[in-house]
């Protein structure tokens, strides 16, 4: 009996950011939860045992804390699409990339009646979610 694969994607769920951008005067914080999928030539994992061109998920989710350390981070979705375009020029096996983030929101501490430069409070359940 013969298969054919029509389908293959993996990837790593649930990958944990939290960045804080600091200025001279200002922090900004970023708290998101990373979600990656690739699709690609995988298939010799799955028909020979090969994993040669597997890429390992604990590599996807360094990959997301080493570009969050040196990223402007304006928004999720510019980190997504940078994240997503790291996988599909780094490895010629992936043929495409889909990267959804969830961010938790956060306020800033009130104080004598002006925002506080860098402390926080959770804004609840709010959250900002993107997929690209």
């Amino acid at each position: 009996m013969s298969s054919t694969m029509v389908h293959n994607a993996y990837g790593k769920s649930r990958v944990r950011l939290t960045k804080i951008i600091r200025s001279a005067d200002r922090h900004e914080l970023k708290e998101v939860c990373i979600n990656i999928q690739l699709e690609g030539e995988f298939d010799a994992s799955y028909t020979r045992g090969d994993n040669s061109r597997v890429i390992a998920t604990d590599s996807m989710k360094n990959t997301v804390y080493v570009l969050a350390a040196s990223h402007p981070f304006p928004d999720i979705e510019t980190f997504g699409c940078d994240l997503g375009r790291h996988f599909l020029k780094k490895y010629d096996q992936v043929r495409s990339a889909r990267i959804e983030l969830a961010e938790d929101l956060w306020w800033r501490i009130q104080q004598n009646g002006q925002q506080h430069p860098h402390a926080f409070v959770s804004a609840g359940n709010e959250k900002r979610v993107a997929a690209v």
